[in-house]
């Protein structure tokens, strides 16, 4: 089995809408992981909820494929998400140094 080296992690934070908290779930669950699982060095995956607070983390295995996302499929995800969004998201990315997965 190939060992897989994981370089990049995106940290997406962002309000939720108030009442929009199962919606949310469902359209990160029903639409945005599956879309996600389609590209290229992607690997996982973390959504997470605090009242209205949310932070949605990516892994991915080089910086390549962490940008060709940002460029190519991330707009049509925010877009998507835009009815359960208050305001605009924050996106962070971050070198992995040490993991787990």
């Amino acid at each position: 089995m190939e060992k897989i080296i994981l370089k990049t992690a995106r940290n997406v934070r962002f309000q939720i809408k108030q009442g929009k908290r199962d919606e949310f779930t469902r359209l990160f669950n029903d639409e945005v992981i599956p879309m996600l699982k389609k590209q290229d060095g992607f690997h996982s995956e973390l959504a997470m909820l605090h009242d209205s607070n949310a932070s949605a983390i990516s892994v991915w295995k080089d910086v390549q494929s962490a940008d060709r996302y940002q460029s190519d499929l991330y707009p049509q995800l925010i877009r998507r998400l835009e009815p359960v969004m208050a305001g605009a998201p924050t996106v962070e990315t971050f070198e992995v140094t040490a993991t787990t997965l």
